[in-house]
């Protein structure tokens, strides 16, 4: 009897060293950092479908803000660029048939003059230039160059690729197109002159939006996340993160606020503004530095985790609550909907019925073992926590 509880404790632990061999990625890390052995949770299953904060990714500095004024905004302006001159906001909204160019007084959020784009143009980023307002549109491959006085269309020019934000650093205009770079055109003939990828510690930073150059940083907003990168627009490099949480938490209750995106600055006040698409409020902020450790101490090896690394784990955790269940009952693996009509069997079921449809003793073991090793939601947000290996099998099938 000891002799057979032996053979299968060995069976078990080897189909266990041999699942875990398996479920064990390598990946490469930052540059920074060697290529190690990383186990990815399977709770990233739901992390992947859910909204995400890029927070988990942020290793620059961190820095906060602080709100010195509110504003009236239009709610119904789904805001992709945003200005200041002259003592006047200059706007550029987006959605086809609802895009446009705006002059708005800061003061009461008043439109005083507007231009509606044709239906066919999703208005995005907008800049000054000299005399000129410069606009560009999503998908089309089409910007437009605006007198600022009058709003006359005075020419248009194209690009390639997609139209997000742009600014001008005095030299170029900056251009972003959703991805991790940052492109600089020429001014006048508005032809590209270079590219500039964007990464923080190594990192890249995609999705970047709205622009505005502010005391030799580009300001970016990031698309559906409330914090601000600050940027070199010479090296590229992330030197700061702004948190600007705390301005939707202002944003009246039953708002149809949506992502925050548009920043603006008065350089002859020092002042900078920011709003978002559908706010009804504009905020005047000063930003601050943050005293906290740097998120790269707070991240494990593993920061992000690739597809492959997170199914193998969820291949593991499975294998290994049905290989170990096989070991010890002889039950061959079985779907989740198999699973789930055992456990709502009926109560009066045999004691030995029981026996061979719960996990095993070492099934048991192994889930303590791996909800250790589980990260919590701070690492995969989405996620509601740590869950057992028990409840993940429920979610999987048979292999």
């Amino acid at each position: 009897m000891a002799a057979n509880i032996r053979l299968k404790c060995a069976a078990a632990l080897f189909c266990f060293f041999v699942n875990l061999f398996l479920g064990i990625s390598l990946q490469e890390t930052s540059p920074r950092m060697a290529r190690g052995l990383c186990i990815e949770s399977a709770l990233a299953r739901e992390a992947e479908t859910a909204p995400q904060s890029s927070a988990q990714h942020h290793f620059a500095p961190l820095f906060k803000v602080r709100i010195l004024k509110s504003y009236p905004h239009d709610p119904g302006a789904f805001t992709q660029g945003l200005i200041f001159a002259n003592g006047f906001l200059y706007e550029s909204t987006g959605l086809n048939g609802k895009s446009s160019l705006r002059q708005v007084e800061l003061e009461t959020g008043r439109v005083l003059k507007k231009y509606d784009l044709p239906f066919q143009f999703f208005g995005e980023g907008l800049t000054l230039w000299n005399r000129d307002l410069i606009q560009l549109t999503w998908i089309s491959g089409k910007g437009f160059v605006y007198n600022l006085q009058s709003f006359a269309l005075e020419r248009e020019f194209s690009y390639s690729g997609e139209g997000w934000g742009l600014t001008n650093d005095g030299k170029s205009l900056v251009m972003s197109n959703g991805a991790e770079e940052l492109i600089f055109l020429d001014p006048a003939t508005l032809v590209r002159q270079r590219s500039l990828r964007v990464l923080d510690m190594g990192e890249p930073v995609s999705l970047l939006n709205e622009l505005e150059y502010i005391k030799g940083k580009i300001f970016a907003n990031v698309w559906h996340d409330d914090f601000v990168a600050m940027i070199s627009p010479k090296t590229g490099e992330v030197t700061g993160w702004i948190d600007m949480s705390a301005l939707r938490r202002e944003l009246p209750p039953g708002s149809s606020a949506e992502a925050l995106n548009g920043i603006a600055f008065d350089a002859e006040k020092d002042r900078i503004f920011v709003t978002g698409k559908l706010w009804p409020l504009l905020f005047e902020i000063e930003v601050i530095k943050q005293n906290s450790t740097p998120r790269r101490a707070q991240t494990p090896l593993c920061r992000s985790p690739s597809r492959t690394g997170r199914d193998a784990l969820a291949r593991l955790r499975t294998y290994f609550l049905l290989r170990t269940k096989t070991c010890f009952t002889g039950n061959a693996p079985t779907t989740s909907r198999t699973l789930a009509s055992r456990e709502g069997s009926d109560s009066s079921s045999s004691h030995e019925s029981k026996r061979t449809h719960s996990p095993p003793f070492l099934t048991r073991m192994g889930t303590v073992f791996f909800d250790g090793l589980l990260p919590s939601k701070t690492m995969f947000p989405g996620s509601s926590g740590r869950t057992s290996l028990h409840s993940t099998l429920k979610e999987s099938t048979a292999w």
